[in-house]
C-alpha cells in the first residue's frame, strides 16, 4: 500500500530504501509469494512506467532514479 500511494518525485531516496527492502526480502520464498498475491509486482510495473513517463516529460531522470 506504500508503494501504491507515494509521490515518486518527492520520495525518490525513501523510495529507493524501500525497492532495496523489497529485494532484500524477496530473496525468501515466502515472503516473495506474499508479495506476488498483493500484487507487487503490478505495483512495481506502475512506478517504472511512471519514472519513464517523468524522464520523457522533463528530458531528465530524477535524482536517484538511477540507482533503482
Amino acid at each position: 500500500e506504500v508503494l501504491r500511494s507515494e509521490d515518486l518525485e518527492s520520495n525518490m531516496e525513501a523510495f529507493l530504501y524501500c525497492m532495496g527492502s523489497i529485494k532484500f526480502i524477496s530473496g525468501n520464498p515466502g515472503f516473495l509469494n506474499e508479495m506476488i498475491s498483493k500484487g507487487a509486482v503490478e505495483i512495481l510495473i506502475n512506478l517504472i512506467n511512471q519514472i519513464n513517463e517523468n524522464t520523457e516529460k522533463c528530458g531528465t531522470c530524477l535524482p536517484n532514479s538511477g540507482h533503482l
